[in-house]
């Protein structure tokens, strides 16, 4: 049973996707009160028409398979229904960066954190990327702060579409992203493209 803290530390993890990256999506379906994801490698699972490919084998249920197929639909058909959980801007990131590195006393490392928020890209995790110029202290500071305004840009989607997490489930796929596509050519010779994405990275701390 997943507990409505995971859930929000959950949503905390879809915010601070980088803008830039397809490899996951999240989202909030309204119409059964549960957060899912959907990676890229599921989209494979679908035909032009968006049914269930016949050449494409999943290391998932089927139950699974007819699960994600659904979702995907909808999100295609633009059902309101589904609500996508969107990601901090670049340029909120950058600010809250910059919030941070003005809270810290060592200049040296000002002027370092500085020309990295400069730099951050929205392929860009949302992330300073310390190295041995940060002690081990800004490090914990700055993963707890982070932290803490992420949490708050979830409450904040939250209270916006009124959804109470006491009331919301989580679903989580049984398997890993795994999809096997056959590519049979003009001589009936099979070969197999495998794609691979875990979902186990997630933190649900």
């Amino acid at each position: 049973m997943i507990s409505p803290t995971q859930i929000l530390n959950w949503l905390a993890i879809g915010f601070e996707q980088p803008n830039g990256s397809l490899t996951e999506h999240f989202y909030y379906d309204k119409q059964n009160a549960e957060f899912f994801s959907i990676l890229f490698t599921d989209y494979f699972i679908l035909d032009e028409d968006l049914n269930l490919a016949s050449n494409v084998t999943t290391n998932y249920s089927k139950q699974q398979e007819n699960y994600i197929v659904s979702r995907i639909k909808r999100i295609e058909e633009d059902d309101p229904t589904i609500i996508s959980i969107p990601r901090v801007t670049l340029e909120d990131r950058k600010d809250f960066m910059q919030q941070f590195a003005d809270t810290l006393s060592d200049q040296k490392l000002v002027g370092i954190l500085n020309q990295r928020i400069k730099n951050h890209h929205y392929n860009n995790k949302f992330d300073f990327y310390f190295g041995n110029e940060a002690d081990e202290l800004t490090k914990v500071k700055w993963e707890e702060t982070k932290n803490m305004f992420l949490l708050q840009q979830a409450e904040t989607f939250l209270n916006l579409n009124n959804i109470n997490l006491d009331k919301t489930s989580l679903w989580l796929a049984d398997a890993d992203g795994s999809v096997s596509i056959d590519l049979t050519n003009e001589n009936n010779a099979k070969n197999f493209k495998k794609i691979k994405l875990k979902k186990s990275w997630w933190k649900l701390w």
